[in-house]
Formats: structure tokens, C-alpha cells, sequence
């Protein structure tokens, strides 16, 4: 009897990956050598934006299962649903969240207006194009509206409404 066959598949790792983008293979590691001790037969699919290529290598595999790591495209969170859309149009079975959760929940904006919508409290908050609502006598955070959990979030992220300039001029690089 042939073992099954699970593709483990995670995002594109460059050469010159930082540690916290490297890390990702370890849990690759993980997960293979629990599939092994499960009787499964595990390939590695690192997936990027050439989607017609996953694809294909998908089809071509045939795997019984699919155990979904990705964690972003091309170190782009918000590109974090397309492993999982690919996968569902080609009912392929695969660990993880749906493609719709994802692309919900890796938009910050989009995540807190649904949640408004379906009458969950969220505190205020105001897009970058909203500046000038600000009231110049709170506090506010800044955080990237697109990536994972608080990626890039430290206390250089607080300011009062009143410095808004100057934190945007300080900060611009890292403004949307």
C-alpha cells in the first residue's frame, strides 16, 4: 500500500530573508516529521505570486491533503488568501482558514467595518486618508492596515493628535 501523500505548502522563502521571515521552515520541518509519523509522504510547495505554477505543481501532485503554513506572498499579508482560494476553486482539501476569512481578517479596515456592520463594538479608528479627523487632543496608535497581529508596532506608534505632522514626516516610510 502506497503512503498518502500531504504537500506542505508555505511562503517563498528569499536567500536573503531576514530571521523572523526564516522561521517559517522550521515549521515546515515540524509538520513533516509529524506527516512521516503519521505514515504520510510530504512534499514541500513554496507558493509565490506565480499562481498558474501552484497550480499546475498542485494537479500534477494530486495530494490527499494539503497542510496550508503560507503566512504571506511575497512578504505581503494582505496576499495571504490566495494560496486558499486557488485551492478551494480546484477543490483541493487543505488545512487552515478559508480564503474569504482571510482576506477579512488581513484588512484591518475592512475586518472593523464588518464587525460595525454586525453590531460588534470596536473602538474609533480612522484610515490614513481620515487625518483630519483627528482630535489634536487624543491619543491615537498607528498600525499597518494590512499586516498580521502588530507587525512593526512598538511605542514610536503612539502619538497625540496634536503631532500628527510631525509623526507623519517622521515616519512617512512607513505610512501607506
Amino acid at each position: 500500500m502506497q503512503a498518502r501523500t500531504a504537500v506542505i505548502v508555505y511562503n517563498e522563502v528569499p536567500p536573503d530573508a531576514l530571521p523572523d521571515e526564516r522561521d517559517i521552515l522550521d515549521q515546515v520541518s515540524l509538520v513533516e516529521n509529524t506527516l512521516r509519523e503519521l505514515g504520510y509522504r510530504s512534499i514541500r510547495l513554496p507558493v509565490g505570486l506565480d499562481l498558474s505554477r501552484f497550480l499546475s505543481q498542485l494537479r500534477q501532485i494530486s495530494p490527499d491533503i494539503i497542510v496550508n503554513l503560507t503566512e504571506s506572498i511575497c512578504n505581503r499579508g494582505e496576499l495571504l488568501f490566495l494560496p486558499p482560494a486557488i485551492m478551494e476553486a480546484f477543490h483541493f482539501a487543505f488545512t487552515g482558514s478559508p480564503a474569504d476569512a482571510l482576506f477579512l481578517t488581513t484588512n484591518k479596515p475592512l475586518a472593523k467595518k464588518w464587525m460595525q456592520f454586525n453590531g460588534i463594538a470596536t473602538p474609533a479608528w480612522y484610515a490614513a486618508s481620515e487625518t483630519l479627523l483627528l482630535d489634536p487632543s487624543r491619543t491615537y496608535v498607528a498600525k499597518p492596515a494590512r499586516e498580521d497581529g502588530s507587525a512593526g508596532f512598538d511605542e514610536d506608534c503612539v502619538f497625540s493628535g496634536k503631532d500628527f505632522p510631525s509623526f507623519c514626516e517622521k515616519y512617512k516610510a512607513k505610512l501607506p
